[in-house]
């Protein structure tokens, strides 16, 4: 085993450091230049050569472990890691906030997601946690002992990647985090798809209800879709995650009575309503029938949908829909990539928006 001594190239100061670094010793061994077995400089060592901050060294060495192209061993350092073809094993790991949900969801995205590994010959093993770790404890232990080449997580959240990285293994999940190894369902197109429904139904203005915490940047898309649109959003018809006191909202159905309830007590409402989650309805609905509210002759609603994903919803709305299935190919494929090397591709998912009428009784 022979360690890599390679002259990295000038960097661009108006550029990330962490992805410049990365993207050198990535392309050193997609290339072949650096072959498996080798050994990198140490974090200290090529910090102090590049002139940069040590904590940047191992973020971008951290990058690619997790693209499995390296592995971080303990007084071993960085060595480039050994990749054989194809997946044969992997897990999808369902955190214990998801299962406190008790979504439907979930329970499709690992059926669609098992029958795809199936379908390429891999093992897949579905890891369900618990309050205890229980899940992350097994998981943990798959990927010391190389049991497993890739793990697909139904959520990301920022206080979970670091354990995600922690594991030295390729991983791709949901999330609204900027990573590349992830898919987002809350993007540009589908907040455009939300204020196209809105205003096919008639709508000058909008208001939104989700129980995620929305950044910044997707309130300013927001704000330039209404713009576009020729329409009217103002934060203070946005009830999402920051006016909950949990971090992390289980019951969505009294979070969206909450959230009605505060739209209703302002002295102007808006006169269509983004619900981004279908599981918003039944709190919804409760507290449209409470307060006297129809729909939808007072409130317009564009409802975040997921195709294959039963759901009865008592009034009339546009639905806008993405399928689990093309979820679940786009979390593969990703995997897939990380697992061969590759970048990984960016998902191309497709939204339709759907008429919806109450049926009959």
């Amino acid at each position: 085993m022979k360690s890599a001594e390679h002259t990295i190239v000038r960097l661009n100061a108006e550029r990330s450091i962490r992805s410049q670094v990365a993207e050198y010793y990535r392309g050193l061994i997609l290339r072949g230049e650096l072959c498996p077995g080798d050994r990198l400089p140490p974090a200290r060592a090529l910090a102090r050569k590049l002139g940069v901050a040590e904590a940047n060294v191992h973020h971008a060495l951290g990058k690619l472990a997790g693209e499995g192209l390296i592995v971080r061993r303990p007084r071993s350092g960085s060595i480039v890691a050994r990749r054989e073809p194809g997946l044969r094993s992997v897990a999808v790991f369902i955190p214990w906030r998801s299962l406190m949900r008790g979504e439907e969801f979930t329970r499709l995205l690992v059926r669609f997601l098992v029958d795809r590994f199936e379908e390429c010959g891999a093992e897949c093993h579905v890891l369900y946690d618990t309050p205890g770790g229980t899940g992350r404890n097994t998981l943990r232990r798959l990927a010391t002992e190389r049991r497993i080449q890739g793990i697909v997580y139904r959520t990301i959240e920022s206080d979970e990647l670091k354990f995600c990285h922690s594991l030295n293994v390729p991983f791709t999940g949901i999330s609204s985090l900027r990573l590349a190894n992830r898919v987002s369902l809350y993007t540009a197109e589908l907040m455009e798809k939300m204020t196209e429904a809105l205003r096919e139904a008639g709508c000058r203005s909008f208001g939104v209800l989700t129980p995620g915490r929305f950044s910044s940047v997707i309130v300013s898309a927001l704000h330039r879709r209404a713009d576009a649109a020729g329409m009217e959003f103002r934060e203070e018809w946005l009830f999402d995650g920051r006016h909950s006191p949990e971090s992390f909202i289980v019951d969505r159905a009294s979070f969206a009575w909450n959230g009605i309830a505060r739209l209703n007590a302002l002295p102007e409402r808006p006169e269509g309503l983004m619900l981004f989650s279908d599981d918003l309805v039944d709190g919804a609905a409760m507290a449209f029938y409470r307060g006297g509210i129809r729909v939808p002759q007072d409130y317009r609603l564009a409802i975040h949908h997921t195709r294959e994903n039963p759901v009865l919803f008592p009034f009339e709305c546009t639905l806008v829909q993405h399928s689990i299935a093309e979820i679940a190919g786009a979390l593969a494929d990703q995997l897939a990539d990380l697992c061969e090397g590759k970048p990984p591709r960016a998902p191309a998912l497709g939204i339709t928006l759907t008429p919806y009428m109450p049926p009959h009784i």
